[in-house]
């Protein structure tokens, strides 16, 4: 270190080493680089590893470092001022992801578990006042705070095609960095995630790095396998035959696909799914039923969606069907065909008292008028343009919010892993790909139907406490996960997986 530069009372990987602040926790080598690196002074950090390499367990080490009491940021401060690290991420849920493993941490930390004053679902504040807050990412609300560490997680998922808005990967990035300028050197600004594309703002944050090195910036890249070594390449074949060579490149060894990438996060998805198939009817829920209609060779997806009556926010997925099209050599043969097929529709809507179906544009009025003879009302999606991009916003919100309950039907799952995005100078296109057989991802497309009828893309809704038949994938976020005196708790262990 030059003169004039303030060192830390204690080195990240000194502290990283020590059974009393860190237990018995034992990164490899390849997880250790970020930290070699911000001991040897590096300021901006970015992480670029495949899904399950430790990506969360690496951040909230580092920031639980930056919340070790630090005799060297007293001269940033002003007198009472709180010192912070602040964990974003596109969602208050997945950011408080980095919480719950920082709260792992501290729980076996001889020193700074019993440096806590008080903890909540969203922060852990430090009797030395240092405070650990979780924060959904956005430019406006994260201006002007003192935050010695900010940790951006899932990164490339940060978009949302308008480059001037307030959640835009730009100008979040724009507002975080003052936050850690104000300590300097002490600093630290990480940025972690699993590759989506190649043109977002992460993954131009990445290039530029290593286009032009600094002594102050780090650029680590790694497949799922080499920076976790838990987890062997072998291990892996399901994941690669469900999701294809081209999203498995992506998703476990971290190479972007050009110009487009995952439209929905996979950890998300999985996030949502309960064990267990279909549901009966339950006076609790609210049926509706989505379709994507196909009456000749392709597949007509067909898929009951219920809402919590009493929080139509919360939704659980009940029954998903995809009836296999057949091709029609006469117009008579054609007419028995869709025949058979809408009363199918019509039997799923008798089996859940469903008096309402959404689907696109496509036949609407044919479809309209058949069910109209059962008292059954239809709701047209557009599904063109804009309200296309409507339609996946709103299934994206869902998911990403983890407001749905989706059973572990392997053909639906496959088919929202392989929606994708291609960004253009116009924004965000969806774009549905074909997979193996005769499907067009049928099935997703009328759940994200039936959402988008309800919710539409703008609806915002707070959180509430969920009570659904087949399980607590999509549980409300009201209280902290952790509490009691030991710090116990049953919530799904963040480093199960390393």
């Amino acid at each position: 270190m030059s003169a004039g530069v303030t060192t830390p009372t204690i080195g990240l990987c000194e502290a990283l080493d020590s059974p009393s602040i860190f237990g018995s926790l034992r990164l490899s080598q390849r997880q250790r680089e970020p930290c070699e690196a911000i001991d040897a002074g590096a300021r901006s950090v970015a992480i670029e590893w495949g899904r399950r390499s430790f990506k969360t367990g690496v951040q909230s080490v580092i920031g639980c470092w930056h919340c070790l009491p630090r005799e060297e940021f007293a001269m940033y401060l002003r007198p009472g001022e709180i010192r912070r690290v602040l964990a974003l991420a596109t969602n208050l849920r997945q950011a408080r992801v980095l919480i719950a493993s920082a709260e792992v941490l501290i729980a076996d930390s001889k020193v700074l578990k019993p440096m806590v004053e008080s903890r909540t679902d969203t922060a852990i504040r430090f009797k030395h006042g240092v405070e650990f807050v979780a924060m959904p990412a956005n430019a406006a609300g994260d201006r002007g705070r003192a935050a010695s560490c900010v940790l951006l997680d899932e990164f490339a998922h940060h978009f949302d095609g308008d480059p001037d808005g307030p959640k835009s990967a730009e100008r979040l990035l724009a507002s975080v960095v003052p936050s850690t300028s104000q300590f300097r050197e002490l600093g630290t600004l990480l940025v972690a995630s699993t590759p989506a594309g190649d043109s977002n703002k992460f993954a131009n944050l990445c290039d530029d790095i290593v286009e032009h090195p600094s002594s102050t910036t780090a650029y680590f890249f790694g497949k799922t396998w080499e920076v976790n070594p838990k987890i062997r390449e072998e291990d892996l074949a399901d994941e690669r035959r469900l999701l294809g060579p081209e999203l498995f490149s992506q998703e476990y060894e971290a190479n972007r696909l050009s110009g487009a990438g995952a439209f929905l996060s996979p950890d998300a998805i999985e996030k949502c799914v309960s064990e267990g198939g279909d549901l009966d009817y339950v006076p609790a829920l609210e049926f509706t039923l989505g379709i994507d209609p196909a009456m000749s060779s392709d597949t007509f997806g067909a898929v009951v969606l219920g809402f919590e009556r009493r929080d139509p926010s919360r939704m659980v997925v009940a029954q998903v069907n995809g009836w296999q099209g057949e091709r029609s050599d006469t117009f008579e043969a054609a007419r028995l065909r869709e025949d058979e097929l809408l009363a199918r529709v019509v039997s799923v809507c008798e089996e859940y008292r469903i008096t309402s179906v959404a689907t696109d544009v496509h036949k609407a009025r044919e479809i309209r008028s058949r069910l109209g003879e059962h008292g059954i009302t239809v709701t047209d999606v557009p599904f063109t343009g804009d309200a296309r991009r409507a339609v996946f916003t709103a299934l994206r919100l869902v998911i990403d919010e983890q407001r749905i309950d989706l059973p572990r039907e392997p053909l639906l799952l496959t088919e929202l892993r392989a929606l994708n995005v291609k960004y253009t100078s116009q924004g965000q296109v969806v774009q549905i790909p074909r997979l193996a057989g005769k499907s067009h991802c049928d099935r997703a497309i009328a759940l994200a139907l039936a959402i988008a009828a309800r919710e539409g893309p703008d609806r915002r809704v707070a959180f509430g406490e969920l009570t659904l038949p087949r399980g607590t994938a999509a549980a409300g976020d009201g209280g902290n996960p952790l509490d009691g005196p030991d710090w116990g708790g049953s919530f799904s262990d963040p480093f199960a997986d390393w």
